[in-house]
């Protein structure tokens, strides 16, 4: 048999879904890391569901966590725990950090060069305003960083990249598409950098 796949979007579809008689919680999680802090115990209401789920725990590409193969007569205590913990599926994030990636870096990676994981947030939350002020706040635009040019949360497709060269230095790419089938060449098409042909003149 033959089946042909169009892959036309990116983003994950967050909260539940139904899906051969089972159900699917998908549950944003920022950066793809489960902990726990202050105002949000995390790692301690998946710890809870993991104690009466029967299914699975899944790792989607965007970095997200998916409660997959809930039992109909398991749901409503699953989403007991969502609601006590106040797990979010995305609703109250605005479209920016909703489509954000970064790579773990430091202390972890011994290839990092540059902060992503620690520092995307509190630069998303600088945007954000800027986004506010213009009204388009609720766009979905993808934003990612990575600590080194190895580039583990595929920032050269997305949106807005920025990609760690130093410590507090990085080169910022524009123009990926959202979809993610180009590269972000948006500021050579546009004339504000030239054209390069050889990776040694990149910063000339």
């Amino acid at each position: 048999m033959h089946v042909t796949l169009n892959l036309n979007i990116m983003v994950t579809d967050l909260g539940w879904i139904e899906g051969e008689g089972n159900w699917n919680f998908t549950l944003f999680i920022q950066n793809g890391r489960v902990k726990d802090t202050v105002d949000y115990k995390l790692k301690t209401a998946l710890r809870e569901i993991a104690e009466i789920h029967t299914g699975d725990f899944r790792l989607s590409p965007n970095q997200n966590l998916v409660i997959a193969n809930v039992k109909p007569d398991k749901k409503d205590d699953i989403q007991a725990i969502i609601d006590k913990y106040k797990l979010t599926d995305d609703k109250n994030y605005p479209g920016l950090r909703r489509n954000s990636m970064a790579c773990v870096v430091f202390p972890t990676c011994g290839l990092a060069m540059a902060e992503s994981e620690r520092y995307l947030p509190s630069l998303i939350s600088k945007i954000e305003y800027l986004l506010d002020q213009a009204g388009i706040q609720d766009e979905d635009i993808t934003i990612r960083m990575t600590g080194c040019p190895n580039g583990c949360a595929r920032p050269v497709l997305a949106e807005i990249a920025f990609i760690g060269k130093a410590p507090g230095k990085y080169n910022m790419y524009l123009g990926g598409s959202f979809k993610g089938e180009h590269f972000g060449d948006f500021v050579i098409r546009t004339g504000v950098v030239g054209k390069v042909h050889d990776g040694r003149d990149f910063h000339s």
